[in-house]
């Protein structure tokens, strides 16, 4: 017998799978029918733009063709065919290809409005910033007010546009020709002093500045416009692609005027030509070439740094010679800078003594003496503490800070001391702070990694780099990590270290990327960073980009130096970069009074204009020492040049280290050497001045007094 209540449930089942098929079996194919017609769409769409692209590159190529062919009016027609047919990249890069023509043609206003809507058509800064940036130039070389052109620069100044520097140079130029002579300066010192300014810019932002300052740039106003009123075709000659830089007449008075001594180039026309991408710039006209008897190295060149003819024969000053009372930190203090110590009076070694093992294949010294309440602290080799009497040399106490059961591979570290407390950075992936006057331990942190630098003190933290760049702050008082920074791990690296530096709330740290660091010291949060890296093509070495130099923070200024050849003098608080040089180095900068001593890793010594970058003069401190060793009768032999650490100025003399175990005294004026004295063994590290005495440590694990 059949359930009447299933039967019933059945039926009502069946109704209700009725009703949801009327429902949305029309939605369903609806969906269906609109994902059909938009695949189909996009399938079309895709076709056409396909379709549309090749017509356009064969339109391009075309007029590319034409050009070749020197036919300009065929050019154009097929540069305009592809502009209405072609993408965006395509219609703008047409649009300066025609621009172009107009330029050849003596059309400037044409090829204003190309240059224009190519800049607005082009949806990428990477092709619509040239445009414009070449718009620019041609509006400058018309009636154009000062306004007008710095309305047009203003969006290719702004910070990470492609173009910046090259727009700022623009600007610069266009103030200068108006004659507003201090704008126009502001905008080429900013230019010769930033990190990111390619060097033919940084030069020419000095002959301009050199040119305002002498007087001559004045000159310049009138005698352009006297020139683009005066007559004369401003019409090209010969085919080009795009040539607006080189065909206007303000470019051209400006480099005349250069010449005559009466201001400054726009050679940046070539520089800005070859920075374009796509070969927008076209083409330089042929240039002669040299003899072989006369050509320039461009790496030889690359690498020279001349005084400046302003500087030369002028004097600076320097602060007289202080007491210094403390030694706390590889640099002297938190900020690594002393200006002058009263040390080395008489220039004579009164002692030395051994502080254990020294540096060989396994272990290396790598961090200069402390000082503080009458003792010296030195690390050796192996991770021993040694603390000495400084007037008489005493040993007072050692102590190793070795884990146990590790032997080797440890190698690196230095101390730091304050607060009654001597804290030791190791090789062997440690922190430790010791008694002062006993040498007992307090207490010991473990890090992952090995430090190979010297820590540095600041009220209640210590802070330390490791060697894949990770600032560490500890507690002074317990030893626990209150905060960690992790850079950019960077393997490449020199063999030294650096200590970070710290000013009331902000840490400086380097790191073997080549990175400045600022971070606070509270919280361990980023403030800004810099990269100082330069490359070059002299050697594999070169690219190495570690900073191995303590930065040093002197009257609200950074200064570092990397090892690819970059010394920065940067803004603390922003990191803003007040002026760059090309040197290379792994000693720490020394600012003091009105300049910067530097020493290169090539062994040269240079003063710098603390305010202006600009140098007074450099002395080659390898001069008479550069030999020849090893080999076999005179053959397979290697050429030695001493490898130089410091300088420190002390009573009146520039003292620095070398590898062949000099201590060197030199005029902190003139760079001659006033002194020397043999240690004994090589020194990489930087002297310590305490109490009227310098300390030097040798590789030979000794520390040697001078008085």
């Amino acid at each position: 017998m059949v359930d009447v209540f299933e039967q019933v449930e059945e039926e009502l089942r069946s109704d209700r799978y009725k009703r949801l098929a009327r429902t949305w079996l029309p939605v369903v194919g609806a969906v269906l029918a609109i994902a059909l017609v938009a695949a189909l769409s996009w399938w079309g769409w895709q076709s056409w733009q396909t379709s549309q692209a090749d017509k356009a590159s064969a339109a391009y190529d075309r007029g590319m063709e034409a050009l070749e062919a020197s036919n300009p009016v065929g050019a154009d027609v097929a540069f305009t065919e592809a502009a209405k047919v072609g993408t965006r990249a395509y219609k703008a890069l047409a649009l300066m290809q025609r621009a172009g023509i107009a330029v050849s043609g003596g059309k400037t206003p044409e090829a204003i409005a190309l240059f224009d809507e190519a800049a607005k058509v082009a949806n990428d800064p990477i092709i619509a910033d040239p445009a414009a940036l070449k718009a620019v130039w041609l509006v400058m070389d018309t009636d154009a007010s000062l306004e007008a052109v710095e309305k047009r620069l203003e969006p290719l100044t702004a910070e990470g546009r492609p173009l910046r520097p090259f727009a700022q140079e623009a600007l610069g130029m266009a103030r200068l020709q108006h004659g507003k002579l201090p704008e126009a300066r502001e905008v080429f010192v900013l230019l010769q002093r930033g990190l990111d300014v390619p060097d033919p810019i940084k030069q020419r932002a000095q002959i301009a500045i050199s040119a305002i300052d002498s007087g001559t740039a004045a000159s310049l106003p009138p005698v352009v416009a006297a020139r683009r009123f005066g007559g004369g075709s401003r019409r090209g000659t010969g085919p080009a692609v795009i040539r607006p830089f080189r065909k206007t007449s303000m470019n051209r008075m400006l480099k005349v005027a250069l010449l005559s001594g009466l201001a400054i180039t726009v050679a940046s026309c070539s520089s800005v030509r070859q920075s374009l991408p796509f070969g927008l710039g076209g083409k330089e006209a042929p240039l002669s070439t040299a003899t072989s008897g006369t050509r320039i190295s461009v790496l030889e060149f690359e690498q020279q740094l001349s005084p400046a003819a302003s500087l030369a024969g002028r004097d600076f000053f320097l602060p007289g010679p202080q007491a210094v009372t403390a030694w706390t930190q590889p640099g002297g203090t938190s900020e690594n800078l002393v200006e002058h110590a009263i040390a080395g009076v008489n220039f004579t070694i009164a002692w030395k003594r051994d502080i254990g093992a020294g540096s060989s294949k396994t272990r290396e010294i790598m961090a200069p003496a402390v000082a503080d309440n009458n003792r010296v602290f030195v690390l050796d080799g192996e991770s021993t503490v040694t603390a000495v009497d400084s007037s008489t040399g005493a040993v007072a106490w050692r102590a190793n800070v070795r884990p146990a059961g590790r032997e080797r591979d440890g190698f690196g570290g230095g101390v730091a001391v304050g607060g009654g407390k001597v804290f030791v950075a190791s090789g062997y992936r440690t922190m430790t702070a010791l008694n002062q006057a006993t040498g007992a331990v307090l207490w010991t942190s473990s890090v992952e990694v090995p430090i190979h630098g010297a820590p540095t003190v600041s009220g209640t933290r210590v802070y330390v780099v490791d060697v894949e760049n990770q600032l560490y702050a500890f507690n002074v008082e317990t030893g626990l990590q209150d905060w960690s920074y992790r850079g950019i791990p960077e393997p490449a690296r020199t063999m030294r270290a650096a200590s970070p530096a710290v000013t009331g709330d902000t840490v400086i740290a380097p790191f073997s990327s080549g990175e400045v660091v600022a971070v606070r010291a509270s919280t361990g949060q980023s403030v800004w960073q810099q990269v100082l890296s330069r490359t070059s093509r002299t050697s594999a070495l070169s690219e190495i980009r570690d900073i191995a130099a303590r930065p040093v923070i002197s009257r609200g200024m950074v200064y570092a130096i990397s090892h690819s050849g970059v010394l920065a003098a940067m803004d603390i608080r922003s990191g803003a970069p007040k002026w760059t040089l090309p040197i290379g180095g792994v000693a720490a900068p020394l600012p003091v009074g009105e300049v910067v001593y530097v020493v290169s890793k090539e062994g040269e010594l240079t003063v710098v204009n603390r305010d202006s970058g600009l140098v007074y003069w450099t002395r080659d401190l390898n001069e008479g020492r550069v030999r020849q060793e090893g080999g076999l009768f005179g053959l397979f032999d290697r050429t030695v040049r001493p490898s130089w650490s410091g300088p420190i100025l002390a009573s009146n003399r520039l003292v620095l280290a070398n590898s062949d175990g000099e201590v060197v005294a030199l005029n902190p004026k003139t760079g001659e050497q006033l002194a020397s004295l043999k240690v004994g063994a090589p020194v990489y590290v930087a002297p310590s001045a305490y109490n009227g005495a310098l300390y030097v440590v040798t590789e030979a694990g000794q520390l040697v007094s001078i008085r």
